[in-house]
């Protein structure tokens, strides 16, 4: 039997794993990641990019390949027993708090290619037909026995395991992790093909009517994706394309005529989160740790953000950057987003795809009622822009813990310690930027709002060059804005994490280093 070793192992090259890979990558760690499937996904899948997945990407400098493939979504309709009863414009509902203050249509199947485009631009590549047979866990490593399409086996030593293997992953089952939650019994289709909808082709359509609940959203070129709940999609029986064409006009109050499909599924949806995310060395992402019903569109970008989440803390611990208490974290973050990300998506759905008569009512005669009376408030910026941060990612926040210390001063303004740092564009050297520029996505990243100078930062910082990086902003035309927001009176710091959390605030240098002191490792020990 063949034997070699790598850092990490990943087995499953979905978004999460190539997420993990393409960071692992970029912060210089040797991995490995294999898929048992022989090709990439062929079909529309997991469709809809939100903004704070966009800026992972941006990080990675291949937003722009995103930005041309896909599709940005203008508006979404609403009608209720075909009557159009809502529109809400959706092509710059997030403005001044993402960069991408929009929503990105792109099939699964292109997402896909363009992360292992950006793997294979730096000579790495997914092993495909490659299959994790079994693993040991030890106290120092991994044991992995994998198997490739011509049977050969081989024995892979690895410091970490990331199972990124969906919903039915081998690796959480073999770890005895329980999937905790509930499975609806009701059957949803989904399918991509040709629709006559009088729609433009950037806008989508969710339909309400007695019997069925259904989403459409542009492909392009007559191309639609299709997706919803049937009163007669109960039980185990079989349910094909040839099903429901005939009648879907009928049942969804939709005039148009589905045809000529390119594929077809149909699935159900779960509210299930993972007992817990992780052994000692085996990491649960995306799908095998955490499976959502479809509204929201929140499984693969939550699904990334798990992988960009762990990636740059595991990365430290390999390179002996860090305490290996901060790998403890991933769980502590993660968790609670996906149990509240998990209850919400599926009471939504509940409520729009049940028979039972009070939601039913709810939906077909109430809810139109509502959009009626409240549509001008809806229509306000402020409204719009707490949808968006509930939505997109951008306003996700952690707890405190080891990595997300408590502020040495009170909140009196600027961002706290376990949240995202803002958008914010500045003036920066005659240069106009953005202030997530700073952020590398390999070291924390130090922005130093100075308005009386402390050179006893230097000097804390010589001890942990390698894991944070400098910025001096000082108060000047370009900043004005900036200071008002995050700076009290005097010098202020922010020390933000590679995934853009917010780490530690203060003022005083001693603070920091203490942050720092039990967090990293000093590299002139």
């Amino acid at each position: 039997m063949l034997a070699s070793a790598t850092e990490v192992m990943i087995t499953g090259a979905g978004p999460a794993g190539l997420m993990m890979a393409c960071q692992l990558l970029s912060n210089h760690i040797r991995f490995r990641i294999i898929d048992k499937n022989l090709k990439t996904t062929d079909y529309s899948g997991a469709l809809v990019i939100h903004a704070g997945t966009l800026e992972i990407f941006r990080q990675l400098g291949i937003e722009d390949d995103f930005l041309k493939h896909g599709r940005i979504l203008k508006a979404i309709n609403f009608s209720v027993n075909g009557q159009l009863k809502w529109r809400i414009d959706t092509s710059n509902y997030g403005s001044h708090l993402s960069e991408y203050p929009f929503v990105l249509l792109l099939e699964q199947s292109k997402t896909e290619a363009l992360l292992s485009g950006y793997l294979e631009n730096h000579r790495r590549h997914v092993e495909r037909g490659v299959e994790l047979k079994d693993f040991t866990e030890f106290s120092d490593h991994i044991e992995n026995i994998v198997l490739d399409s011509n049977g050969k086996e081989e024995t892979v030593i690895s410091d970490y395991l990331i199972a990124a293997d969906g919903g039915q992953s081998f690796v959480r089952e073999k770890l005895e992790i329980p999937l905790i939650g509930k499975t609806h019994a009701r059957s949803l289709f989904a399918t991509d093909c040709e629709a006559d909808l009088n729609l433009p082709d950037n806008e989508a359509l969710i339909a309400i009517s007695r019997n069925a609940t259904t989403g459409f959203f542009p492909l392009g070129d007559h191309l639609w994706r299709s997706e919803g709940a049937f009163r007669w999609h109960m039980g185990n029986g079989e349910i094909d394309f040839n099903t429901i064409d005939g009648s879907f006009s009928g049942i969804t109050k939709v005039k148009t005529n589905i045809h000529n499909p390119r594929w077809f599924s149909t699935f159900h949806s779960h509210k299930r989160n993972a007992a817990y995310f992780n052994t000692n060395r085996c990491f649960l992402v995306g799908d095998a740790a955490h499976l959502y019903s479809p509204v929201g569109a929140q499984g693969m970008n939550h699904a990334i953000h798990d992988a960009c989440n762990l990636a740059w803390k595991m990365s430290f611990i390999i390179k002996k950057l860090a305490k290996p208490c901060i790998l403890e974290t991933y769980e502590s973050e993660r968790k609670q987003i996906a149990a509240k990300t998990s209850y919400v998506s599926d009471l939504l759905f509940s409520f729009l795809s049940t028979d039972r008569v009070l939601p039913k009512f709810g939906r077909i005669s109430v809810l139109p009622f509502i959009i009626m009376i409240f549509k001008p408030v809806l229509r306000k910026p402020a409204i719009r822009q707490f949808l968006f941060r509930k939505i997109s990612g951008v306003g996700v926040a952690y707890g405190k813990n080891i990595l997300n210390s408590k502020s040495e001063r009170k909140r009196i303004k600027g961002p706290e310690s376990g949240e995202r740092l803002p958008y914010f564009i500045l003036n920066y050297e005659g240069k106009t930027v953005n202030i997530k520029d700073f952020i590398s996505g390999s070291s924390f990243a130090l922005l130093i709002f100075v308005v009386d100078k402390c050179p006893e930062f230097d000097a804390i910082l010589e001890k942990f060059r390698k894991q944070v990086t400098i910025t001096y902003l000082t108060r000047q035309a370009g900043t004005v804005e900036l200071f008002r927001q995050f700076v009290i009176k005097r010098t202020t710091y922010y020390l933000v994490r590679p995934d853009f959390y917010i780490a530690s605030t203060g003022h005083t240098c001693e603070y920091l280093e203490k942050y720092l002191s039990g967090v990293l490792i000093p590299v002139n020990r």
